[in-house]
């Protein structure tokens, strides 16, 4: 008995599994990231991997591919497994925005190439070096997972239900952590040697004291908890020093054996260290604690006068000070309640103003003003190609509020304004992977000149002299960083700071004294410079980080952002140099956590030998057919189950699935649907074929178990164009979508068991239908701060027309258009909006009509029915109730709770004579209902996705009567 009942589990959690994992692996259309067909594709193969790269980037696709061959065994080595299936890496030149990934379904993995300014993510590593230690480590993640039940679930399902239930079962916190520890333990920087990574982190657990578990890795709405990243890379750093490199890799290989047992990880975590994973996180906590108290008790603070004093009440940020005409301080706003804007704090009061809300900003890590000018670098899209991005110099003037974009389709950041106002200086960073010092004219974007870095070096962060003749910059180059100045007329280069690991960011100048940031004691402090004598000095002694200082224009006063528990806040000091401690004399008081971890690697710097081998080069044809996973999947709506094969190439141009799939009302039907993506409009196709039933009650009885049972085979297809276009500029994120399908529906072999064989019964008949779907969406949407329940001010407008222009057997005709619009209410992350719509169908009352499926909302309360003409408006007003961050045990993670009022009205009207066959509708109907929603925002099983539950009260007025439902919101991460 004891072995059935076992067995039993074993199947419904294996059922469990297979249904779960697979949610949502089909959906309709999708819109894939790729690039322009003009872009022709070159490739590389070695031994382990396909290198693939537009024409033009050879160069670099020869270091990739020298240089991922290098890293194969090392970065392999903590997990046991060295992937044997050669692995796609796609180098994507045309991007602007620095990221990298890996995915499952198809497997490959993605560089995008833009070195980024923000040397708080880089670090002084290559971009591309860091990106192949930190992907290829996801790779041999991934790879490890094919074991046990996974590799099973792997052969038997491929690879969509591989990516789900390896992520789904192992902590989002040990994968990107993990990476994160190798890519610092096998180079001289990495984001694990960088305190700006940890300050958050830090600053929590010593000023706030130690979370539950949950809350540290599930997050919260009330309080800025650093993201799984850094919690990963404390979390794998603790285990790989208290219980050896290969700890982890026992862990998640027995996970990933058995991963029908729920709280899996956990399991494997007290089998490999006899605790289970949040007593495993509190022994961390204490530790670290122990270690970072004992650190801060070897310094004593620097006394600053805090300059915003809007009170604090929840994480808001205050970065990159810098001084207007009037003495009044810009710096950039943001947090778990704001957006990004630019504000002026007056120093004298504290008060702060609005000045300006950006676009989405390319950050750099610094800002420049000059008087009231300001300028910063932004994202620019085109509008068909989601890979191909720019960065762009804005402008604004706070004077005349004249806010202008000064170059166009530039590759650009890091911009610096010179001391007259006429000139920026910016980094530029070509398709290519070079680098060049730009300067531009700033009043109309002209290129005046450019300075090229050395090959494989990177400039970044500028910063003009007090006399505009010279450039202070930072050069990366082979792991090391170093200060230099550039005479901007010449470009002849003056080295100020050698090359060293010293990590350095954002250099002022201000009176022959160049201040800047520095890690060099295991905290970010600003530090100085002085260029005549050469001597440096720590100006700052910062209890978690002190960054982007600046001077102001009488000499006397240095601001700086200074990170506190609730984030960054504008401080000052007097310029004392009597106060300023001689480099010599600096202690280093913080030591680098987890040394003995990185040193278990064995390759510190793994990057200081990479061969230079020349590969043999081909052009690249894309595969149209690339088969990655097969089998039962649950379709994107939860409502039918899926079975077949799913393709799409790796530069994401083609997308298909053939199968057959079966809804919960028992019909079944054989699908093709294929989407080429490689034209500038993308060309959509289904086709579908089946047997339909349905059951439809007796319209002359009052028994409704009396059904008419309904069945016939049915045809469907449907091709036709869709272009999707991102035009995004500003503030407001705004994307058009336009698309028209032309459709053949064949009905044949129609059966009614109360009518017989083709007779007419309401719009089912045998027959073909050719219809024309024309769809057209505008949407518009103003940046939204983590705790803005809905956008604070937006719109969205859906127009659909439907019709049988081409002839056919059926007539038939919708048209409805609605807008949803979205207004700020009462309280800060309150939302006011509104569903306003109208539908016109078109209705003949003949044996030929055929009626298109309902395509806009009721009032709350009520069902659907028919009209010629209907209209709607359903009004919201939702706000956050609290945040209460309530852990139920390890199954429920409560992070907020909403609440949501409501008044819909609707009104229906019908007015159809049919002469020839002397049918008459006429019907009118009012549509009222008023109630209220309260959901909740969780998580369960502590995982990282957010659920949305909740019930809703109506009260339909015209009927006295109440009714309640169970809402099933998003999920989302």
């Amino acid at each position: 008995m004891i072995k059935l009942f076992a067995l039993r589990r074993f199947f419904l959690s294996l059922s469990f599994v297979l249904l779960v994992a697979a949610a949502g692996a089909q959906g309709s259309f999708p819109t894939l990231s790729n690039l322009s067909p003009r872009v022709k594709w070159r490739k590389i193969e070695t031994q382990h991997f396909r290198v693939i790269y537009p024409e033009g980037f050879g160069k670099q696709g020869q270091r990739m591919a020298n240089t991922l061959e290098h890293i194969y065994a090392p970065v392999s080595s903590s997990l046991g497994r060295q992937p044997l299936k050669r692995t796609p890496i796609i180098l994507q030149n045309h991007h602007s925005v620095a990221n990298g990934f890996v995915t499952l379904g198809p497997r490959r993995s993605e560089f995008y190439t833009s070195t980024p300014q923000n040397a708080n993510l880089l670090g002084n590593n290559d971009w591309l070096d860091m990106l192949a230690i930190h992907e290829f480590r996801h790779v041999v993640q991934y790879d490890r997972s094919r074991t046990g039940l996974t590799g099973f679930l792997y052969y038997f399902l491929g690879e969509f239900t591989q990516n789900a239930v390896a992520s789904g079962t192992v902590p989002s916190w040990f994968w990107e952590g993990d990476a994160v520890n190798v890519e610092t333990a096998l180079t001289t920087s990495g984001r694990g040697r960088i305190p700006h990574f940890s300050r958050g982190f830090r600053a929590n657990l010593l000023e706030l004291g130690e979370f539950n578990y949950s809350k540290q890795y599930l997050r919260s709405y009330k309080t800025f908890i650093p993201n799984h990243y850094v919690l990963g890379y404390h979390l794998n750093g603790y285990m790989r020093e208290q219980y050896g490199t290969k700890a982890m890799e026992r862990v998640v290989e027995r996970t990933w054996d058995i991963p029908i047992i729920p709280f899996a990880h956990s399991f494997a975590m007290e089998l490999e260290t006899s605790k289970k994973m949040p007593q495993l996180y509190k022994d961390m906590m204490k530790d670290l604690k122990t270690q970072w108290s004992a650190e801060l008790s070897k310094e004593s603070f620097t006394n600053f006068r805090q300059l915003n004093k809007v009170g604090k009440k929840v994480y808001t940020n205050y970065e990159y000070p810098q001084f207007l005409d009037d003495g009044t301080i810009l710096a950039l706003k943001s947090g778990l309640g704001d957006i990004e804007k630019f504000v002026a704090i007056d120093p004298a009061t504290g008060q702060e103003k609005k000045v300006f809300v950006p676009g989405r900003i390319n950050n750099s890590g610094m800002l420049s003003v000059k008087g009231g000018t300001l300028v910063w670098s932004e994202f620019q899209f085109d509008p068909r190609w989601s890979v191909n991005t720019y960065s762009v110099i804005k402008t604004y003037n706070t004077a005349t509020k004249n806010y202008k974009t000064l170059t166009h389709k530039t590759r650009l950041s890091g911009a610096s304004l010179s001391p007259d106002r006429s000139v920026i200086a910016a980094v530029e960073t070509p398709t290519d992977y070079s680098c060049n010092l730009v300067l531009i004219n700033a009043f109309n974007g002209e290129r005046l000149r450019a300075f090229a870095a050395d090959p494989g070096s990177f400039y970044a962060m500028p910063a003009w002299t007090d006399s505009g003749s010279h450039i202070i910059l930072l050069q990366v180059n082979k792991g090391k960083k170093r200060m230099i100045r550039v005479d901007a007329t010449t470009g002849a280069m003056e080295e100020l700071l050698p090359y060293s690991n010293e990590h350095l960011t954002a250099p002022f100048v201000s009176d022959s004294v160049v201040y800047y940031s520095s890690a060099l004691t295991g905290v970010d402090n600003v530090y100085a410079l002085d260029l005549a004598s050469g001597k440096r000095f720590r100006v700052t002694s910062s209890k978690y980080g002190a960054y982007n200082p600046a001077v102001s224009p009488d000499g006397k006063v240095l601001v700086y952002s200074d990170y506190g528990v609730l984030g960054g806040d504008i401080v000052q000091i007097d310029l004392d140099r009597n106060e300023w401690e001689p480099i010599e004399d600096v202690q280093i008081t913080h030591e680098p956590l987890f040394a003995k971890a990185m040193q278990e690697e064995g390759k510190t710097d793994l990057l200081a030998s990479v061969p230079d081998s020349t590969y043999f080069e081909d052009r690249y044809r894309k595969k149209f057919l690339n088969v990655h996973s097969w089998g039962p999947f649950w379709a994107g709506d939860f409502n039918s189950l899926e079975l077949g094969i799913y393709s799409q190439n790796v530069l994401s141009t083609s997308n298909l699935f053939l199968g057959y799939q079966f809804d919960i009302d028992g019909n079944g039907k054989g699908i093709f649907q294929y989407s080429f993506q490689g034209l500038y409009p993308i060309i959509d196709l289904i086709t579908t074929y089946g047997v339909r039933r349905e059951n439809i009650p007796y319209t002359d009885t009052l028994d409704v178990a009396q059904v008419d049972r309904h069945r016939w085979n049915e045809l469907n297809v449907k091709v036709g164009p869709r272009i999707p276009w991102n035009l995004t500029s500003s503030k407001y994120s705004t994307a058009i979508v336009v698309s028209n399908y032309v459709g053949f529906t064949s009905v044949s072999n129609y059966t009614s068991s109360r009518l017989g064989e083709g007779r007419y019964f309401g719009n089912l008949n045998n027959g073909n239908l050719l219809q024309n779907e024309f769809r057209f969406q505008f949407s518009n949407f103003i940046k939204a701060s983590q705790r803005d329940v809905k956008p604070r001010w937006g719109q969205l407008i859906l127009l659909e027309q439907y019709g049988t222009p081409y002839g056919g057997d059926f007539d038939a005709g919708l048209t409805a258009v609605r807008g949803q619009l979205y207004f700020p209410g009462i309280g800060k992350h309150h939302s006011l909006n509104f569903l306003v719509g109208y539908q016109g169908r078109k209705l003949k009352l003949s044996e030929n009509e055929f009626w298109f499926n309902n395509r806009m909302p009721y009032p709350r309360g009520y069902s659907a029915s028919i009209y010629e003409n209907f209209t709607v408006i359903r009004s919201n007003y939702e706000l956050p109730l609290i945040y209460p961050d309530l852990r139920l045990g390890p199954f429920a993670y409560i992070q907020r709770i909403k609440a949501n009022l409501f008044y819909d009205f609707g009104y229906g009207q019908t007015d159809v004579i049919n002469r020839d066959t002397n049918l008459t509708w006429q019907q009118e109907k009012y549509y009222e209902s008023l109630g209220a929603d309260l959901t909740f925002d969780f998580n369960v099983m502590r995982a990282l996705p957010q659920l949305e539950l909740g019930v809703r009260f109506i009260y339909v007025p015209e009927l006295s009567s109440t009714q309640f439902e169970f809402l099933i919101g998003n999920i989302g991460f």
